[in-house]
């Protein structure tokens, strides 16, 4: 970690001419009401991008088209529908008051920095915010940051490429820096792990279990070369270490597949039911891979992998929240951002 004082990070971000240091938060997004048609077109977009389904086959469009979208629009938006009105559209608020949060910390010692948010499938689309950014808004300098910490081409890859091709086609160019992930990085190890000790300790009787559930990757990927798996079981191996729980009693596993080829395992839901038929009571959860709570944490986890756990003997399933806005991770995202920011090219 690298303790800046205020008067140094001034001089470092700001510089003598007052040049304008953007910060850029990204997440993938949401749909953008819990219609069909607006699912339809979140989902396509994703489906669509080279990045999450490379290689597609020649009739992929008609496939895609014609048989997967219709089928799971209705599906999803059954799912959105309800999770929209207990929740409301937690990627666009909390990720709006993470970044507000941030400015509030960061702009005190420099009145010269931008802090925005960006969605990689929904409003608001990466490439308007930054041109807003810098064609509006004077930016010279930029750090993108994926609210991934664990790095895969399907997600902050996919980010990197649409931005990259993007500063190609504008005059002025900042000088940018990507985060490409922060899976080991002691601000987010050290916030996530004593963000757990807590949330364990608030629950009175400690768990039999506590899982790390990471977000689902198809197998082909990893052949391919993609750093996810290594990168989450990098994650697991820290937090062993650094939680108050004892190592063998902590599991992880991959939620959130879709399709019918393999995806990276064990599957969360498997292994919710396997624990709860041998005789597991009390299970906690939390989320690795999701900064911020979304319909995979508050639904799929909160919901039915409750429902699935209690169904097949267990008792109690506790889900953490993620790391969203809270105070700690406002401080050490601060400080990343801080130590980051020192490395972006001149």
């Amino acid at each position: 970690m690298i303790n800046m004082s205020p008067e140094d990070f001034k001089k470092q971000i700001s510089s003598d001419n007052q040049t304008k240091t953007g910060i850029l938060l990204i997440q993938l997004g949401t749909p953008e009401n819990a219609s069909v048609p607006a699912v339809k077109a979140f989902i396509k977009e994703l489906l669509t991008d080279p990045f999450m389904i490379p290689n597609k086959p020649a009739f992929w469009s008609l496939i895609l088209n014609g048989i997967i979208l219709p089928k799971q629009a209705k599906k999803s938006a059954k799912i959105y529908d309800s999770f929209f009105q207990e929740h409301g559209q937690t990627i666009i608020t909390i990720t709006n008051s993470l970044t507000l949060k941030l400015y509030e910390n960061l702009s005190a010692t420099n009145p010269f920095i931008v802090i925005r948010s960006a969605m990689r499938y929904s409003k608001p689309h990466i490439t308007s915010v930054l041109d807003e950014m810098i064609t509006e808004q004077g930016v010279e300098k930029l750090l993108i940051i994926p609210l991934f910490p664990q790095y895969s081409h399907t997600t902050t890859g996919s980010i990197q490429d649409v931005i990259k091709k993007h500063l190609k086609t504008l005059k002025t160019k900042p000088k940018a820096r990507f985060i490409g992930s922060f899976c080991s990085h002691t601000l987010y190890i050290n916030t996530l792990s004593e963000l757990i000790n807590t949330y364990v300790t608030s629950l009175g009787t400690q768990p039999e279990r506590l899982l790390l559930s990471y977000h689902g990757l198809p197998v082909s990927h990893i052949k391919k070369g993609d750093p996810y798996e290594n990168m989450c079981l990098t994650t697991s191996n820290l937090l062993k270490e650094y939680i108050s729980f004892p190592p063998k009693h902590v599991l992880t596993s991959y939620q959130s597949r879709f399709g019918k080829e393999e995806w990276l395992t064990p599957y969360t839901e498997d292994l919710i039911i396997k624990l709860a038929q041998e005789g597991i009571k009390r299970l906690a959860v939390c989320a690795p891979s999701f900064t911020i709570d979304c319909v995979e944490t508050l639904y799929e986890i909160g919901k039915t992998y409750k429902e699935l756990f209690l169904k097949n003997g267990g008792e109690r399933l506790d889900l953490m929240p993620c790391l969203n806005d809270q105070e700690a991770w406002v401080l050490a995202l601060s400080n990343l951002i801080k130590e980051e920011s020192a490395k972006i090219p001149k």
